[in-house]
């Protein structure tokens, strides 16, 4: 019988609009991961093949000026509840990118 962590999971993400450029034009993106993977572990998938998505993400340095929401869907969400990976095969995943603003970038200040 084999593990969940002996076999490999189909997974598409979808790539919104802002992004498609970061992903080479790509409105979806289908990736290979472990039967064993986590959300973390698809998002540090996603910023292996595609560098450019982790450069334009904040950092500290940076300042808060964007992020990224990876939302499993309803039926992975109940299941991140029971302690499960919230990962099965053939998933659609969705990546978003609320843009934020940092403080200097507001006008506001405080202090």
């Amino acid at each position: 019988m084999a593990t969940a962590s002996a076999h490999s999971l189909s997974v598409t993400v979808v790539v919104p609009a802002p992004l498609r450029p970061l992903f080479g034009g790509r409105g979806e993106v289908l990736l290979g991961v472990p039967g064993s993977a986590s959300l973390g572990d698809v998002l540090e998938t996603i910023f292996a093949l595609y560098p450019d998505l982790k450069g334009a993400m904040a950092s500290e340095r940076r300042g808060a000026h964007q992020w990224l929401l990876l939302y499993p869907g309803e039926r992975a969400t109940a299941a991140l509840a029971h302690g499960q990976t919230g990962l099965y095969d053939g998933q659609r995943l969705f990546l978003f990118c609320p843009a934020t603003r940092g403080r200097e970038e507001s006008g506001t200040s405080r202090g």
